[in-house]
């Protein structure tokens, strides 16, 4: 009810807005899904583009719901390059696509496969692993390119320097974790899951079909980390870490509290691997 009481509210304010005929398009700017695509739209057209991020910091991009003021920018902007498989993208893109006829619509993970999560269905949190990352910036690129074709040359530049960062910091994955003998961790959200799949190690849901864990289920999740000696629990800045404590006191694992959504996509791939490092050594 709540989803279609916000639709009903912007496509009144939609309407209204598009009354006014003389408002021009910007063509500088880029919409995106989640700030760490702004960052690799920044790093490919050296952060000369405005760049619009959708969904805010502290939100969840499963459930997010755009305002009316988001969708009114939107129109300001001639593309949208989308995550792909992002909860609140697979309900408001038709509604997106329905106000924006002259949007174009690209997708970040183009050319990756989605695996399917038994208990979240597709999972999309492709970015968190620097082995695909080099499909996000590829894309990235083939949008920016389609929409300033005049950058071409810059974008090309740019691109083989950021495909290197992202070469070298899949190889220190690679070498790191590749040497550990324990591979296991615990983590709210199952937001490390190409990661985990990508480097060989084994990641450790809490959630219950994602939501909060049930008593029985928080005693058989404290029963498998006690088994597969976990020593680390992940949990994402937007989530409560009530559960994570519960899980921490009974197993003597240490809580890090960690921060997919971050723009600063190299700074997060650097503490993640620090804080894998050194609680799995």
């Amino acid at each position: 009810m709540k989803l279609h009481l916000s639709l009903l509210l912007i496509s009144l304010v939609l309407i209204s807005a598009c009354t006014n005929t003389n408002k021009p398009i910007d063509q500088d700017i880029i919409t995106v899904s989640i700030a760490p695509q702004k960052y690799f739209v920044d790093a490919i057209s050296n952060a000369k583009l405005k760049v619009n991020v959708f969904v805010p910091a502290g939100s969840s991009p499963a459930s997010y719901e755009p305002s009316p003021r988001q969708m009114i920018e939107l129109q300001n902007s001639n593309t949208f390059i989308q995550m792909g498989g992002l909860g609140f993208e697979m309900a408001w893109l038709p509604k997106i696509q329905e106000q924006n006829k002259d949007l174009k619509i690209y997708s970040a993970n183009k050319g990756i496969s989605l695996v399917n999560d038994e208990e979240h269905g597709k999972n999309p949190h492709v970015w968190i692993s620097a082995k695909q990352c080099k499909h996000i910036a590829q894309n990235t690129y083939n949008a920016l390119v389609a929409t300033f074709p005049e950058n071409k040359g810059v974008y090309a530049k740019n691109l083989v320097k950021l495909n290197a960062k992202i070469d070298s910091i899949d190889q220190m994955y690679r070498s790191q974790l590749g040497a550990l003998v324990n591979k296991n961790f615990m983590i709210f959200h199952p937001a490390l899951h190409y990661l985990a799949h990508d480097y060989g190690l084994t990641q450790m849901a809490i959630e219950e079909h994602g939501k909060e864990p049930s008593p029985n289920h928080l005693i058989e999740i404290i029963k498998q980390a006690k088994e597969h000696n976990v020593k680390v629990i992940f949990i994402q800045k937007e989530f409560d870490m009530e559960n994570a404590q519960v899980i921490a006191k009974q197993t003597g694992a240490k809580i890090v509290q960690i921060n997919p959504l971050d723009y600063n996509w190299e700074q997060q791939q650097l503490m993640l691997l620090k804080q894998l490092v050194e609680s799995l050594k």
